[in-house]
């Protein structure tokens, strides 16, 4: 099997063994993952490697990350300014609402001069 093992999900330790059984006789295999330091075990690759709860905060923190990095474009000071993450986030609120607010004046002053030339 060409599937790497990922570490073990209890002691994170990469000693752990592939091992093959009988399932009803030679000609069925069956395989058994084994962590070496702390006995864990799985029946399969795909068992030892399936970690649901793992992935979802994985995927989680890469997501918040991906956020944080949006935030300190906008406004790079902002993160270094707030004391706790709900001043970041009025912060960023108050950032967004004043460059809305400007784009919008933007627009109606666009709009104001295509109605005059319209004329």
């Amino acid at each position: 099997m060409s599937e790497e093992l990922r570490p073990c999900p209890f002691c994170k330790s990469n000693n752990t063994t592939l091992d093959y059984y009988e399932i009803s006789g030679p000609q069925e295999l069956g395989t058994i993952v084994v962590c070496n330091d702390c006995g864990a075990s799985a029946k399969s690759i795909v068992d030892w490697n399936t970690r649901p709860i793992e992935d979802a905060l994985n995927a989680r923190i890469a997501e918040l990350s991906q956020a944080v990095g949006l935030i300190t474009t906008l406004k790079p000071t902002m993160v270094m300014d707030a004391n706790h993450p709900l001043d970041m986030v009025r912060e960023v609120a108050e950032h967004v609402t004043a460059r809305i607010a400007k784009l919008e004046a933007y627009v109606a002053e666009l709009e104001a001069e295509t109605e005059v030339q319209d004329v």
